[in-house]
């Protein structure tokens, strides 16, 4: 068969839709044509798709959305078609699900309406989250929840632990709002912690990052790192500080404690739930100072954080059975 995503990355949108849909298509690949259709992409990541044996197809034109994927579709006669893009509106899904054996789209939106035959929503949602995108998507197969994803299935699941030595930072492939530098300027004097940080490609402070904090010992600089890679890194760690994207969902998988950082609009609502569930402390930077990541470092004083260990571990052995039970009915999709 022949099968196409539609998903673009940039400095606006980042790299975690495009990173979700690798995840996705390695998955299929086996006795499967895989192909990009992609408006924005970097050289790192065309060089990626290539590795990987996977054919992209750049769309130049920024207009007539509709006209361009139904060119793509016919000339390579694609029979699924899988839209991780919000640029791609619900009035192109409608035209386009008539020209493909079945539509999917994966988005962590509630109130869209997709015309798809087939929608897979990640995030964590609640009772009113459900009964939109439900009213929304009616005559759906739906796919919802932290567990319909295709990241690496972990053996390496964190176990709860008082003793918190290492931190894993990373606030997304552009972190627009300077997190990453900021944080690091907040805890760098820290030194009986260790900092595991990771800089996206698109970060445009990344030499600012570099030039101020690549002498300290305790702080190790990543950047242009892979899945797998990433994974490895997080593995190796305590606690976790970041945003609330892709990676936050995989820093779950794993049973690893996150301290969320976020402003973004469309997160706020699952960081909503996620806090409620108290599988992750949610801050505002301001909330934030030397003294309060210190306290991580006395956890058998501090109950609440141990508890957010204790839920997160508890979640990831939840999320690996229920992960295995997804896999195996997204397979009939296809």
């Amino acid at each position: 068969m022949n099968i196409a995503f539609v998903v673009d990355s940039s400095k606006k949108i980042g790299g975690g839709h495009f990173y979700r849909s690798i995840n996705f298509a390695e998955f299929l690949k086996k006795k499967n044509k895989i192909f990009f259709f992609s408006k924005e992409i970097s050289l790192k990541q065309e060089i990626l798709l290539k590795k990987k044996n996977f054919f992209l197809k750049k769309i130049f034109s920024k207009k007539k959305n509709f006209e361009n994927l139904k060119k793509l579709i016919v000339d390579l006669k694609i029979d699924y078609l899988i839209v991780d893009n919000y640029q791609v509106s619900s009035i192109t899904k409608k035209k386009i699900k008539f020209l493909v054996k079945k539509l999917i789209t994966v988005d962590d939106r509630i109130d869209i309406k997709h015309y798809s035959d087939v929608l897979i929503n990640n995030n964590y949602l609640n009772k009113s989250d459900l009964s939109k995108i439900n009213i929304n998507n009616y005559n759906t197969k739906k796919f919802l929840g932290p567990e319909c994803n295709f990241n690496l299935i972990s053996n390496s699941i964190h176990k709860p632990s008082k003793t918190i030595r290492s931190f894993f930072i990373f606030f997304g492939m552009i972190d627009s709002e300077n997190y990453t530098f900021k944080v690091l300027n907040l805890i760098k004097n820290i030194k009986d912690v260790k900092l595991v940080v990771v800089i996206g490609i698109f970060n445009k402070n990344k030499k600012k990052i570099f030039d101020n904090f690549k002498n300290f010992k305790h702080i190790k600089l990543y950047e242009n790192l892979n899945t797998k890679e990433i994974f490895k890194e997080l593995s190796k760690t305590d606690f976790s500080i970041g945003s609330g994207g892709v990676n936050l969902i995989e820093r779950i998988h794993l049973g690893l404690p996150s301290v969320v950082i976020s402003k973004i609009k469309n997160q706020l609502n699952g960081l909503k739930n996620l806090k409620k569930k108290k599988l992750i402390i949610h801050k505002k930077l301001s909330d934030l100072d030397e003294k309060f990541f210190t306290d991580f470092l006395i956890n058998d004083k501090n109950a609440s954080i141990f508890e957010i260990q204790k839920n997160c571990y508890n979640e990831a052995l939840r999320l690996k059975d229920e992960k295995i039970k997804f896999i195996k009915e997204i397979k009939k999709v296809f």
